[in-house]
């Protein structure tokens, strides 16, 4: 039985229900994964492995900062056959392009890739009325991830030159703005200092520092978190907060054109939503 490793990242939840598939597809032809959440914890050498997944959110049309600088810092890729999954709420662009160049330029194997859709609750959209993808990942979805991962398993039991997925279209020169203007730089020395609680609705609860997948706020019993500037601008604390109580860029005007030029394109791209409660 060949065994490998499945790392993901999910702030929603999405693609962890996807890498769950995903392994069990292994399983059932014979491959072991040990699925993993990409946190501080995770391995940064594969040497026990015989296959690595490796699993993403795309937000602001690429992979999270989060995953993409885990790849930075792990070593043991070369040679190892590799497969690439993400989730993806309103528009993937060419998102996904961006975590598998990163990973076969360390001469892993490419051999597969997968992506669907996942609940999109980001703030910038549903602050405006919309929720896209509101059902997803669905159970013909997770079907799919399921049928994926049979797939993987039986690519690396074959003797036969495995033929990659071909790679997305570039997104358009709008989408590529949005994302250059919300790139990590910007968002660890600029917007990263914009977060903040309002007093009035803060009941210090600690839920945004808890779920923060970068533990980037303290907090302490009895007072109001503060955020450092190691953030990956995934708004999760925005998104968990029970009271509504914390603000970030994203409300800011300057984004209100992008986000909802996003808005049209999704919808007339006919992409699943559903009204939000404002």
């Amino acid at each position: 039985m060949k065994k490998g490793i499945v790392l993901y990242s999910s702030q929603g939840g999405s693609t962890e229900k996807v890498a769950e598939k995903i392994c069990e597809g292994l399983y059932k032809k014979g491959c072991q994964a040990n699925l993993v959440e990409i946190d501080d914890r995770a391995p940064k050498q594969f040497d026990e492995f015989d296959f690595i997944g490796i699993g993403s959110p795309v937000y602001y049309f690429r992979p999270s900062f989060l995953v993409m600088d885990y790849i930075d810092s792990v070593q043991g890729l070369s040679g190892k056959p590799i497969f690439t999954f993400v989730t993806y709420g309103s528009e993937i662009g060419d998102g996904a392009n961006w975590l598998r160049k990163k990973l076969f330029k360390s001469k892993a194997i490419n051999i597969g890739h997968f992506q669907c859709h996942g609940r999109h609750l980001f703030p910038g959209y549903t602050n405006r009325g919309y929720i896209f993808s509101p059902e997803s990942p669905t159970e013909q979805e997770l079907n799919q991830a399921e049928t994926f991962g049979k797939t993987m398993a039986s690519n690396m039991f074959s003797n036969q030159q495995v033929v990659a997925s071909p790679y997305d279209m570039r997104t358009n020169w709008i989408l590529r703005f949005e994302r250059f203007v919300t790139n990590q730089l910007l968002v660890k020395i600029l917007y990263s200092k914009f977060f903040s609680s309002k007093k009035s609705r803060c009941n210090s609860c600690g839920t945004c520092s808890a779920i923060c997948p970068m533990k980037n706020i303290d907090w302490k019993s009895g007072t109001n978190p503060k955020w450092g500037n190691n953030c990956i601008l995934c708004c999760a604390c925005e998104i968990k907060c029970p009271n509504r109580a914390i603000s970030t860029p994203i409300s800011w005007f300057i984004f209100s054109p992008f986000l909802w030029y996003n808005i049209m394109r999704t919808k007339k791209n006919k992409i699943e939503w559903t009204t939000s409660e404002l």
